[in-house]
């Protein structure tokens, strides 16, 4: 099935082809088992496809840990432990910088969330790749080169920000959904008159509570956002992704 991607232009790169079968935007080991099938997938050169999946080697052992999504309990006891097996750097990080921060739901009602230090650079990393990759796949529109694309962990208010001033930007195709058990979330839209200018929020394991690595004991919980486009279109909006 993966042979109708071969010989098509790499939707990161566009300079090579891909060679083998597609890429998984969304990396499998994101995941349970039971519902892997099916999950998108894009052309891909063996370059690009390396350099995304160092991203998401890290990401996967890590992210179970923080998400608020009742399969990432599944993820923890079964497909983290063997993930870390292999890393052992990245086993000694996680257990000198776990901790716990009180957490209060749409209720009020308060818990615990244990949080793992974490390198929020390459979260936002990833998705600058799979930007690309779905509006290839959802509107055959390459992003291309000299379009400039912006990722950030929103909070609450980042999260309204958005909003006000970039989903309410005229669109001319939307995309709305949801894979696996909700264990990613994602909402996209193409604006009028210029297929580079697109704008995203994701949603993996239901948000995610975090403690970033580089700013010690700061906790949130999260989703994505993200635009691409022109430098002249794109930059006047960066205020919006600087934390």
């Amino acid at each position: 099935m993966g042979k109708k991607y071969k010989g098509k232009t790499c939707v990161y790169c566009q300079e090579r082809p891909s060679i083998r079968q597609g890429d998984h935007v969304f990396s499998r080991e994101l995941f349970l088992e039971s519902e892997r099938a099916n999950l998108i997938k894009v052309p891909a050169c063996d370059e690009c496809n390396n350099d995304k999946s160092k991203y998401e080697h890290y990401l996967t052992s890590l992210l179970p840990f923080g998400g608020l999504h009742t399969d990432a309990k599944e993820h923890l006891s079964t497909l983290v432990p063997p993930r870390l097996e292999r890393n052992q750097k990245l086993k000694k990080e996680l257990g000198a910088g776990m901790g716990y921060v009180t957490r209060a739901d749409e209720n009020g009602n308060e818990s615990r969330v244990l949080t793992v230090p974490f390198d929020g650079d390459i979260y936002t990393g990833l998705f600058e790749y799979i930007v690309k990759a779905l509006s290839w796949f959802h509107w055959g529109a390459y992003i291309e080169n000299i379009s400039i694309v912006l990722t950030t962990a929103l909070t609450k208010f980042g999260e309204e920000m958005f909003q006000q001033h970039l989903f309410s930007l005229k669109s001319k195709n939307t995309i709305d959904e949801t894979l696996g058990n909700d264990t990613v979330k994602y909402f996209g839209m193409q604006v009028v008159d210029n297929e580079q200018i697109t704008v995203w929020k994701f949603e993996v394991f239901n948000g995610l509570v975090v403690s970033n690595s580089k700013d010690e004991g700061f906790h949130k919980s999260t989703c994505i956002g993200a635009i691409s486009g022109p430098p002249q279109v794109v930059n006047p909006f960066r205020e919006l992704f600087e934390e």
